[in-house]
């Protein structure tokens, strides 16, 4: 499971463009900081005007929604399992619920965060791994 994690994981960073993979060179763009403030702005009511914010957060969400897709389409167990009817808005108000509720955490790295968060709000089944 570990393995798989990281694996996944790579893959994100890689296609999100984070840069460095080193937990402790993590910059405010590839926070837990930035990500809630993006999606801050994507969930807002009324939305937020900045388009780049809510650009930002949406894009981040397709990302890892697609990789994940791609990872089980390639034969790998599920990290989360995705409801039907599911769609980016609900993805980005888990993100701001999970990161709102763990300011702990902001620091951290937004890709370890988002998989974390989709994890708790969207377990698979074990009957289904």
């Amino acid at each position: 499971m570990i393995q798989r994690s990281v694996t996944v994981i790579a893959c994100l960073l890689a296609v999100l463009g984070s840069g460095t993979t080193k937990s402790d060179d993590t910059s405010y763009l590839n926070s837990g900081n930035h990500l809630l403030t993006t999606c801050n702005a994507f969930v807002k009511e009324p939305p937020v005007a900045d388009s780049f914010d809510v650009g930002y957060c949406v894009g981040f969400i397709s990302a890892l929604v697609s990789l994940q897709s791609y990872y089980v389409a390639v034969g790998a167990s599920p990290l989360f399992c995705l409801p039907d009817g599911y769609n980016n808005g609900q993805g980005a108000r888990v993100l701001v619920k999970y990161l709102v509720d763990h300011p702990e955490s902001l620091h951290k790295r937004d890709i370890n965060l988002a998989v974390h968060a989709f994890q708790v709000a969207f377990p698979c089944d074990d009957s289904e791994d």
